[in-house]
C-alpha cells in the first residue's frame, strides 16, 4: 500500500481572500529520471492521468513558460463510477515555470468548467531518501502542492480528500509506466 504525506493549512492571499492550500507527497517506486521525464511532459498528461481523455497543447510551445494545454475527462459522478455518464469536465492550464535542474514545474487554470478559480499547482519530483538522509536509488517522491479560493459546494477537508485520491491515482499510474518503460 502507498504511504502519503498530506498538510493543509489556512493562508490569506494579498487581497486578504482565503485560499485553500496543501501539499500531497507520494512515494513512488520508479527512478528519479524517468518520474520526471514522464511528469514534466506538460502536455503528456494523460499518459499519467487515469482521468483524463484529453490533454493537448493548445496555445504556445510545449514545455516553455506561457503553454497553455487543454484537459478533458469524464466526472465520475454516474452511478457506477466508471465516468460514463458524466458530465465533460475541462479545464485550460498554463505552464508557469518549468526547472529541469529542481525538477519542478508550477501552472495555474486559466478557464474551465470546474470552478476552480485561483487554483495554482507545483509538482515536484525528488529522489527518495533513505531514513539516514542518503538517496533510495530507484525510488523518487512526487509532491503536488495546490492553492485555489473556496470552492461554493465543498467543504475544505472533503476537496483535499479528492485530490489526494487523484494525486496517489496519479503516482500509482505514473510508476506503472515507469516501470513498463524499464
Amino acid at each position: 500500500m502507498m504511504s502519503l504525506f498530506f498538510s493543509n493549512f489556512w493562508q490569506r492571499d494579498m487581497q486578504g481572500t482565503s485560499k485553500w492550500k496543501g501539499s500531497v507527497t507520494v512515494p513512488v517506486a520508479a527512478a528519479v529520471e524517468c518520474v520526471w521525464e514522464i511528469a514534466s511532459d506538460f502536455c503528456g498528461l494523460r499518459r499519467w492521468s487515469p482521468l483524463l481523455s484529453v490533454c493537448e497543447k493548445v496555445e504556445g510551445t510545449e514545455q516553455t513558460p506561457g503553454c497553455v494545454r487543454y484537459c478533458a475527462g469524464k466526472s465520475s459522478g454516474d452511478e457506477n463510477g466508471s465516468g460514463t455518464g458524466g458530465e465533460v469536465m475541462w479545464v485550460k492550464e498554463k505552464l508557469i515555470c518549468m526547472d529541469s535542474k529542481e525538477r519542478r514545474y508550477s501552472y495555474a487554470v486559466i478557464d474551465g468548467n470546474m470552478g476552480l478559480h485561483g487554483y495554482e499547482v507545483t509538482v515536484q519530483v525528488m529522489p527518495a531518501s533513505s531514513g539516514a538522509g542518503e538517496e533510495d536509488f530507484g525510488q523518487s517522491v512526487i509532491t503536488w502542492s495546490f492553492q485555489l479560493h473556496p470552492l461554493d459546494n465543498y467543504r475544505e477537508d472533503d476537496f483535499k480528500d479528492y485530490l489526494r485520491s487523484v494525486f496517489v491515482d496519479m503516482a500509482k499510474t505514473l510508476q506503472e509506466v515507469c516501470l513498463a518503460a524499464s
